[in-house]
């Protein structure tokens, strides 16, 4: 029975994680307004401290007697759904904000790194 219940929360936390990329540019764009250490702050924390909720909260689902013998109790599963959707929403949040810290870094210019460099030794000089 737990492996139908991991299928329906696996297939809920899917389909919040599908429509959240929906929304991504506004999300994106609501993101790029803000401060540097905002962005890196709501990444890190989104990335790894929502790893780190799900591990506590599934470790205090399983303490408190959510799993009894091979399938979550009614309390548990919806818990356990609960806490999934808040994993993908922190997730999602969280690499948003890594995107536009690395979209903030990139040159605006089309140009190759190495045009207009000038030569420095006779070997760089005969190069094709």
């Amino acid at each position: 029975m737990i492996w139908g219940q991991a299928l329906a929360c696996f297939a809920v936390w899917i389909f919040y994680g599908w429509t959240l990329r929906r929304k991504s540019d506004s999300l994106r764009a609501g993101l790029r307004a803000a401060s540097r250490s905002k962005k890196v702050m709501l990444g890190s924390v989104g990335i790894i401290g929502s790893g780190l909720f799900l591990i506590a909260s599934l470790y205090g689902l399983s303490a408190l007697g959510g799993v009894q013998g091979a399938a979550l109790t009614w309390w548990a599963w919806t818990a356990c759904l609960l806490v999934g959707l808040v994993f993908v929403h922190c997730q999602v949040l969280g690499a948003a904000a890594m995107i536009t810290l690395v979209q903030e870094e990139e040159t605006a210019r089309r140009r190759l790194a190495s045009e207009r460099r000038v030569a420095t030794t006779q070997e760089e000089v005969e190069a094709p």
